[in-house]
C-alpha cells in the first residue's frame, strides 16, 4: 500500500494501514528510516498478504507498532538495484513490535547480507495460535550470502502452532527455523554459499511450541555462533531441537530450557 524507493530521513508515524493489496509498508534501498505506532490490519486467511518489509536499508527502526496479517508480518530482505548491484540490510531495531502473522522472517530475498539487527521487547504471535513459525531465516544455496549478528532480547514468543490458514502442510510450531536451501535447489561446489552466524536470543520465552527450534546449516557452511541465555521455549515434542551441519562448539546455551542442543 505504502513504498519508499530511494529515500533518505524517512519518518511514519500514527498511520493505519488497512487492507492492503500485497504489503502494507516497504523501504528500498532507503537510509534513515523511523516508524513509530505504525499499524498494518489484514484477514490472516488471506496468506499473500504481510506487513513490513525493508529491503537493502540502513539504520531503519520500528517502535510501538502491531501487525495483524496472513503472511509474514515482517520480512527483512536485501537484494540488488536496476544496475545488479547487491546492497546490504543493516542496522536495524526494533522495539516494542507486536505481530500476529505467519512469522517475523529475514529472506526470502538476502543476496546482499543481513547484519546488526536487534529485537528489544518485542511479542511475536499470540497465546491463541496466530502463527505457526516465531522467527525464521530463509536462505539461498548457491549464493555467498551472510545472515549475521542477531540479537532477540526480552522477547514474548505465543502459542507458536500450526493453523489451517497459514501452514497448510502442518510443519509448524517451530519457534526458530534456519535453513540455506529455501525453495530446495541441488548445491552447486563451484559457486559461493550462503553462512549464518552470531544469531543471540536472551531472556525470551514461549507460551508454548511443539519445537524450540529446527536448524539446517548448508553443504559447506555450518550455522555457527548460537547463543542462548534465560530462555524457555517450552517444547511438547520429545526431541526439541533438530539440528543439521551447525558448528555445536561455537554455541552456547545458559539458564535455557530444553538446553541447547
Amino acid at each position: 500500500m505504502l513504498t519508499f524507493t530511494l529515500s533518505t530521513d524517512v519518518t511514519v508515524s500514527n498511520v493505519t494501514i488497512t487492507n492492503p493489496a500485497f504489503w502494507g509498508l516497504q523501504h528500498f534501498f532507503c537510509n534513515r528510516s523511523v516508524l513509530t505506532r505504525v499499524t498494518i490490519l489484514a484477514p490472516r486467511w488471506t496468506r499473500e498478504i504481510a506487513g513490513f518489509m525493508p529491503w537493502s536499508v540502513l539504520d531503519y527502526s520500528v517502535e510501538d507498532s502491531y501487525v495483524h496479517v496472513g503472511d509474514d508480518a515482517l520480512a527483512i530482505m536485501s537484494g540488488s538495484d536496476a544496475s545488479g548491484r547487491l546492497w546490504p540490510t543493516r542496522g536495524l531495531l526494533f522495539r516494542r513490535l507486536f505481530v500476529r502473522g505467519r512469522s517475523v522472517a529475514i529472506g526470502s530475498a538476502d543476496f546482499g547480507n543481513v547484519s546488526d539487527v536487534l529485537f528489544d521487547e518485542c511479542t511475536i504471535g499470540d497465546d491463541a495460535g496466530s502463527s505457526p513459525w516465531a522467527f525464521k531465516i530463509k536462505m539461498h544455496l548457491n549464493h555467498a550470502s551472510l545472515v549475521s549478528d542477531i540479537v532477540f532480547r526480552n522477547t514474548k514468543f505465543g502459542n507458536i502452532t500450526s493453523n489451517t490458514w497459514q501452514d497448510p502442510g502442518n510443519d509448524g510450531g517451530v519457534a526458530i527455523d534456519m535453513g540455506m536451501n529455501y525453495g530446495g535447489v541441488p548445491a552447486d561446489p563451484s559457486k559461493g554459499q550462503p553462512r549464518i552466524s552470531n544469531i543471540s536470543f536472551i531472556n525470551v520465552n514461549a507460551t508454548q511450541t511443539r519445537m524450540a527450534g529446527s536448524l539446517v546449516g548448508g553443504v559447506t557452511n555450518a550455522i555457527a555462533g548460537l547463543h542462548f541465555d534465560g530462555c524457555n521455549f517450552h517444547p511438547t515434542a520429545t526431541v526439541p531441537w533438530s539440528i543439521r551441519n551447525v558448528d555445536l562448539s561455537s554455541c552456547s546455551s545458559i539458564h535455557t530450557s530444553p538446553t541447547f542442543p
